[in-house]
């Protein structure tokens, strides 16, 4: 018979990262896009060399948003719920890395996955976490300020016994 460890020797590990700037372009997995409504009557035509390129929503979300070195005080997590272990005890060790859009409310509007070995449905979880979480938002000139924070989720399996 073989023995397995206890559940409670797996560790989850989560750091808010300040230095590192995102590896990979990101690719959101849930995002928030606030919705817009039409508009009651038609706007005046723009001649064709007149118009403007349209920016993507990720481009107009990330402008608004400060970079951790934008601000005098960083973002930083108030609150969130014992995030949870993955639900197949074979799932193997890795780390998540996320980018979380944190308005002035301290919620966040967006979360990206910028690289990640954990398995995707474990993944999803941990981010949904997150967008439940509770965030001190950062400050610039004594107000609160949109910004956005990097963070890492690394978990460990236990190591094994010895002998």
């Amino acid at each position: 018979m073989v023995a397995t460890p206890p559940a409670s020797a797996q560790r989850l590990e989560i750091r808010l990262l300040s230095d590192l700037q995102p590896p990979i372009k990101s690719k959101p997995v849930l995002a928030y896009a606030p919705k817009t409504e039409a508009l009651a009557e038609p706007a005046a035509p723009i001649a064709v060399d007149e118009t403007p390129a349209s920016p993507t929503t990720e481009t107009l979300l990330e402008e608004t948003y400060l970079a951790p070195e934008d601000v005098e005080k960083m973002a930083f997590v108030v609150d969130v719920e014992e995030l949870p272990l993955p639900k197949n005890e074979l799932t193997p060790g890795g780390a998540l890395y996320l980018k979380v859009l944190i308005n002035e409310l301290g919620s966040a509007d967006q979360i990206d996955i910028l690289t990640s070995t954990l398995p995707e449905e474990y993944a999803a979880t941990l981010v949904n976490s997150f967008y439940q979480a509770k965030f001190s938002p950062a400050v610039l000139a004594g107000l609160a300020v949109k910004s956005w924070r990097i963070i890492e989720i690394r978990f460990d399996l236990p190591a094994p016994a010895a002998g």
